[in-house]
């Protein structure tokens, strides 16, 4: 059942990213053309203000995950209910913290541009991006139910749906008003009905949530669940550290423009992040039950397999990265909007070291190390912001990277799966090391080789660019082949693909 709703929520999840991820880039050019650079900046910085803020959410959303596995497990309702109650209640108290927060930095909105752009009703369009945010959270206790409960495909499909909906409607706003202010509101509107949309569904599936007389959890309950949120507070606040405060620091420090242009490669990485995540953040519940029903030897074997799978995507990307992403922003916005060749390495590099750590994030968060790993997001923080500051004054924007990038392989590469495998697995940390360095000989190995086959083709056209895609994936792919041709777990990755590929084929047609 576990392996059938993976591949259930992966299926419908897979169905609408393409056309989303489309529109996605379709959406952006538009923008850029009718709005320019500096409007793109401002969106990167007021989002990354609001990630800031979002810190009032105290990682609630894995602890509530987490604390359902077992009673969604053991299909007790009467806890089910209270937990859900319990966390409605949670996030209103949030949402009216971050709404306060928020409104009290209208006044300080000038000191955190440099060089602010002419752009008029700025406080007006931050509050709309501020209301957009608020409005994520009055249904978020029900995403969570769905997600915990392995119906990730339900959240999936209302998310996609209206974010195909709002990118129709993005465009037609920026191509006939080029009015920002109403495109926003607009936006708003848009995540209100998804929040309105997704409510109707979960009240359906669940109609015991509706019962008025619902007993609150006891003393020690709240006490637990206290402690995992926290714990998870601690890593909301390295979260942010590293990923929301990038585009103020650019946006104080160096430009608003650059916050505009840095952006333009995140979409292109993040479209790759969203992609991979889909197979494993439809899996997620699924280690979650596994956690909660079987024993650690099991669970170790889920995990490696996972994490092979993991590694041998992200390696591959990051091959292809290091081919075509220059190549890739020229084509598509022109040589403008192309960053200079040693902040697009560190770009490539922390796409990879942050992201395959990935499965290892899905397994302590499921087995609810939040509390065992709550100092570690501290260190990054100050490790964090301390390197990019200095190095900021050193040698500018790429100086924010680098921070990132030292923040995350001196501290987050060895501490989060040392947790795992302490705490979780409980077992040594030296195979896990062991299959880490090999991935790193791949990119290594296939980036060479697949850049030497690259350099062949100097022509900049939309065909010669997927001739070097082509070449990029199958080099990588060969390179796995030769290093990891006697592994269970690449055995594991072709039947698992295999045999995806069978059922998705079969439900589409079914």
């Amino acid at each position: 059942m576990r392996t059938y709703n993976t591949l259930r929520n992966t299926g419908f999840a897979i169905a609408v990213q393409l056309l989303t991820q489309v529109l996605g880039f379709v959406n952006r050019t538009i923008f850029i053309y009718f709005l320019g650079i500096h409007y793109l900046g401002v969106s990167g910085l007021f989002s990354n203000i609001l990630m800031i803020l979002s810190l009032a959410e105290l990682g609630i959303g894995s602890a509530i995950v987490f604390n359902l596995y077992k009673p969604l497990a053991e299909k007790d309702i009467t806890k089910i209910k209270q937990l859900v109650n319990f966390y409605k209640k949670t996030y209103r108290i949030i949402a009216t913290i971050i709404l306060i927060l928020g409104i009290s930095l209208v006044p300080f909105l000038d000191i955190l541009i440099k060089d602010k752009p002419d752009i008029p009703d700025l406080e007006i369009i931050y509050l709309l991006y501020l209301a957009g945010t608020i409005s994520t959270y009055f249904c978020a206790h029900k995403r969570s139910l769905v997600i915990a409960d392995q119906k990730e495909y339900i959240n999936t499909l209302n998310r996609q749906v209206f974010t195909i909906i709002q990118a129709f409607v993005d465009c037609i706003i920026l191509v006939f008003t080029h009015n920002f202010i109403l495109y926003l509101f607009l936006r708003v509107i848009i995540t209100t009905l998804s929040n309105i949309s997704i409510n109707m569904k979960v009240d359906k599936l669940y109609p015991y949530l509706s019962d008025k007389n619902i007993s609150p959890i006891n003393d020690a309950e709240k006490k637990i669940i206290y402690k995992h949120m926290k714990a998870m507070m601690y890593h909301q606040l390295g979260g942010v550290a590293v990923f929301g405060t990038t585009n103020i620091l650019i946006a104080a420090f160096v430009g608003v423009a650059y916050v505009g242009l840095y952006s333009n490669y995140l979409l292109v990485t993040g479209t790759l992040i969203t992609g991979i995540g889909l197979l494993f953040n439809s899996a997620t519940a699924s280690v979650g039950h596994l956690n909660a029903t079987s024993d650690k030897n099991k669970s170790y074997d889920v995990f490696k397999k996972m994490f092979f799978l993991n590694a041998v995507l992200y390696s591959t990307a990051t091959v292809c990265l290091l081919n075509l992403l220059n190549e890739f922003i020229n084509l598509w916005l022109g040589q403008s909007y192309m960053l200079d060749s040693f902040c697009i390495n560190l770009i490539i590099v922390n796409f990879y070291i942050m992201n395959v750590r990935h499965v290892v994030m899905i397994f302590r968060n499921t087995m609810g190390l939040f509390y065992e790993d709550r100092y570690r997001p501290l260190i990054v923080v100050v490790v964090n912001l301390a390197a990019s500051v200095l190095l900021l004054d050193v040698i500018g924007f790429p100086g924010i990277l680098l921070g990132s990038f030292i923040s995350t392989a001196a501290i987050t590469l060895w501490w989060e799966p040392y947790i795992l495998y302490k705490y979780g697995f409980k077992l040594k940390l030296k195979m896990y090391f062991i299959e880490y360095l090999k991935f790193i000989v791949v990119i290594f190995v296939a980036g060479f080789i697949s850049n030497s086959f690259c350099q062949n083709f100097e022509s900049a056209s939309w065909g010669i660019w997927f001739i070097k895609a082509g070449l990029s994936c199958a080099v990588s792919i060969m390179t796995i082949l030769l290093i990891f041709r006697r592994s269970n777990e690449l055995k594991f990755t072709f039947d698992f693909m295999f045999s995806f590929a069978r059922r998705l084929v079969a439900q589409l047609h079914g």
